[in-house]
């Protein structure tokens, strides 16, 4: 009697334990990445003229989205507070690279890029994790008591046997962020207007 017990006790420890594993295999724990795109731009665009930048962050929250598993709440993907200073020090290497003379404060030119949307969807079809990323950020400048704003974005998906960790994430978001940064650095209209 007491033999018998004990394996029906062993077995129901065992599925219960079976199961708390399983469990915590599709619970996802939060990531939070940092933000340092190398943005890939031509030189000689600049002309050595002295521009003064600045990053806003106009998202809502520092939350991408989610990550999926069993509780989607605690998968959250979201940006380091610092998020701000290191895109700003990206742009500033960027406009080096372009000819650009980067100050501080009180320069001719003032060039605001504006951080829109970052989004972050992860799902599940057939086999494979797809993951989609989306960009979206805005450049005012003004010069000589005149403004221009261009709008710029971008998207991206790819495929995964599983679903990628921290330093995967962090690479395709800061991939993401240089694409749509390039763009913005590359638009002929806004390179015009800095000129003029």
């Amino acid at each position: 009697m007491n033999c018998t017990a004990t394996r029906i006790d062993c077995r129901s420890i065992t599925f219960f334990f079976l199961c708390l594993l399983s469990l915590g295999g599709c619970a996802l724990s939060p990531q939070t990445i940092s933000i340092n795109p190398d943005i890939d731009v031509q030189g000689n665009v600049g002309q050595s003229q002295t521009i003064q930048v600045d990053v806003v962050d106009k998202r809502n929250s520092p939350v991408l989205g989610q990550r999926g598993g069993v509780y989607e709440d605690t998968s959250n993907i979201m940006t380091s507070d610092n998020m701000t200073t290191t895109l700003r020090k990206s742009l500033v290497r960027a406009l080096q690279k372009q000819g650009y003379s980067v100050a501080e404060r009180d320069a001719d030119t003032h060039l605001t890029v504006e951080v829109n949307s970052m989004t972050y969807n992860a799902y599940k079809e057939k086999l494979l994790y797809k993951i989609e990323i989306g960009m979206a950020v805005r450049s005012i400048v003004n010069k000589n008591s005149k403004e221009f704003t261009g709008d710029y974005k971008t998207s991206r998906k790819k495929d995964y046997v599983k679903l990628p960790g921290v330093e995967e994430n962090e690479k395709l978001v800061n991939e993401s962020l240089a694409g749509v940064l390039k763009s913005m650095l590359s638009d002929d209209d806004l390179i015009n207007f800095i000129r003029e």
